[in-house]
């Protein structure tokens, strides 16, 4: 995307030759993001943060569609495709993410994040839906040190951070969306609650799950093949804290320690070749300066 006397144009390439094959120009203010469809069908444009507006346009510079889901308000904070291209989940700086279906690009599901905060302890209460399992981090009931879930009965306290509203780019908003794999799942993360990873069942649409960590949320990355996702968190407690990556699949969640206690994950991704029980992924070191390897045994 680009840039000219004050409108956007989108330039679309041929990987074979490098050639330019298509350039148009498209109906935003200034264009803040673009998101071309897995199946290569759709080009998803959000316009700038301070209005609510989505385009859609084919590759070869049709307009498909428009959605604008509110006036008057900050607008679109993230966008993620699912893998079949059938379903594009667009969070906003309102707190929802509204999952449109690719024939009519409208909600299907909107899936609310701003819960009602309480007391001065910076905390949001989430009271429903009935069947979602909230797994919270905590030490290790045994005596190494470690960490370990706990399982919580709603309602639930979530760490949560009052943006200032008054300054540039306020934390606040859906801030990432990513789908499984194999498209049944979706994790969404809200900036204003840096802890909590948020897992919606694409079956039923409903929240599935929530992880709720002691520190934020650095990075997160689906297997490629399988329903499961890890985590990494900042570091906390000191350097002789200990340190884990956290894993969540339907069956459960868990805790995986570090077994060298001076390395401490600051992002994790899959490897995206294999495609078995014994998935492996790589660990960045918080400092940059390293990284392990690892795999989940069958």
């Amino acid at each position: 995307a680009e840039r000219r006397d004050c409108k956007d144009y989108v330039t679309v390439f041929s990987v074979a030759t490098w050639e330019p094959i298509k350039h148009f120009a498209v109906s935003t203010v200034d264009l803040a993001s673009l998101h071309w469809s897995p199946d290569g069908s759709a080009i998803a444009i959000c316009d700038h943060a301070l209005d609510y507006k989505l385009v859609v346009y084919s590759p070869d510079g049709k307009q498909v569609a428009d959605y604008v889901a509110y006036e008057n308000g900050m607008g679109i904070r993230s966008a993620s495709w699912s893998p079949s291209g059938q379903m594009l989940a667009v969070g906003s700086y309102d707190g929802v993410c509204r999952v449109l279906n690719h024939i009519t690009w409208k909600p299907f599901a909107e899936w609310a994040h701003a819960e009602e905060e309480v007391g001065s302890g910076g905390q949001s209460v989430l009271r429903e839906p009935d069947g979602v399992v909230v797994y919270r981090e905590t030490n290790a009931p045994d005596a190494d040190g470690g960490v370990a879930y706990v399982v919580d009965e709603l309602p639930v306290g979530i760490p949560t951070i009052k943006p200032a509203m008054d300054k540039p780019n306020p934390k606040v908003g859906v801030c990432s969306i990513s789908f499984s794999g194999d498209g049944s799942y979706a994790m969404t993360r809200s900036e204003h609650m840096p802890c909590a990873a948020w897992i919606w069942d694409m079956k039923t649409l409903e929240l599935a799950s929530v992880l709720i960590q002691r520190q934020p949320i650095t990075s997160a990355s689906w297997d490629a093949s399988l329903p499961r996702v890890l985590l990494t968190t900042t570091p906390g407690g000191g350097p002789d804290a200990p340190r884990a990556v956290f894993m969540w699949t339907p069956d459960g969640a868990s805790c995986i320690p570090m077994p060298n206690a001076g390395f401490s994950p600051g992002s994790v991704a899959w490897c995206p070749a294999l495609e078995t029980e014994e998935s492996s992924f790589v660990l960045c070191d918080s400092s940059g300066t390293s990284f392990c390897c690892g795999y989940v045994a069958a």
